[in-house]
């Protein structure tokens, strides 16, 4: 079943479905005693999870269904209806945001002629940022101080890629993003990919009973199953990244658990991305795991 499921997947993309956002997931019960297939809203199965090799098939299966959108969003996003869109990160309130917009492609605000940001005296939530070109011609931008809960292009991070970045114009500083680690619509979609993986580790790590069921012998063996199925998703590409830039995961050259993760248990061990070891598959059928339908 969960093979067809993965057949399914990889076929939605050619027939049009995720076109009006209905994506393949998968969705495994917070005790690990089952996985649900389905599409949108519409359950197609639920198989039960009896052992450690039904387990690594339905994680190999949400892997596809990951991926399979990730694909779309890149497939189908308009560039330059993208850049315009982010300036709704970089600035606050409506009237700035169209003004912002009328300089993205003003050559003027270049990394040539950037000279410093600083932060709005009494306001911490705007920064200003000054250019100056080769006739001392000055002019200033202000945008938005918040910090990035999921890489948005604004506060410390924006102030970064002004500062060290090179680009002819701000739509060309924002569309280098595309793709990238710091591509937020990446980062939002891939975000509940994630927890589910981490709570999928957490149950592992907190259940003894899930464990032996599964066909842990020990708790070693789970940390070792962990960091192996960390190690097996890291190098799946989203865009011009990989989940291992995305999620920040920490991977082991031998597939090991690294000594830390074996000395943690609990919560702790399971907050780490670093927790998790699957009889490795080929590493490009994994992506990160869904336990909520995002």
């Amino acid at each position: 079943m969960l093979e067809k499921f993965r057949l399914i997947s990889g076929s939605l993309q050619e027939l049009g479905v995720p076109a009006n956002d209905v994506f393949p997931g998968v969705e495994l019960s917070p005790d690990l005693e089952n996985v649900e297939l389905f599409v949108g809203r519409h359950t197609l199965a639920r198989c039960p999870i009896p052992d450690r090799q039904v387990l690594t098939d339905a994680l190999t299966t949400q892997a596809h269904a990951c991926t399979t959108a990730v694909d779309h969003l890149l497939r189908t996003r308009d560039s330059d209806a993208a850049v315009i869109d982010t300036v709704d990160q970089m600035v606050d309130g409506d009237e700035a945001k169209e003004a912002m917009k009328k300089n993205l492609h003003d050559r003027f605000f270049c990394s040539d002629n950037f000279v410093g940001t600083r932060e709005l005296e009494g306001d911490a939530s705007r920064f200003e940022v000054t250019f100056r070109d080769a006739a001392d011609v000055e002019r200033s931008l202000v945008f938005s101080n918040r910090i990035s809960t999921h890489s948005e292009l604004r506060g410390p991070l924006l102030q970064g890629q002004l500062a060290s970045g090179s680009y002819a114009t701000l739509a060309e500083l924002i569309a280098r993003g595309f793709g990238s680690p710091q591509d937020a619509p990446i980062t939002y979609l891939s975000g509940p990919y994630r927890a589910g993986f981490t709570q999928c580790m957490r149950t592992l790590q907190e259940l003894g009973g899930a464990g032996q069921r599964l066909g842990f012998a020990s708790q070693a063996a789970v940390d070792e199953y962990i960091q192996a199925a960390t190690n097996a998703i890291a190098p799946m590409r989203l865009g011009n990244t990989s989940l291992e830039a995305v999620w920040g995961l920490k991977t082991t050259a031998d597939g090991n658990a690294p000594r830390q993760a074996q000395q943690t248990h609990g919560a702790d061990a399971a907050a780490s991305p670093a927790a998790a070891s699957l009889p490795t598959p080929r590493s490009d059928e994994w992506s990160p795991l869904l336990t909520g339908r995002a």
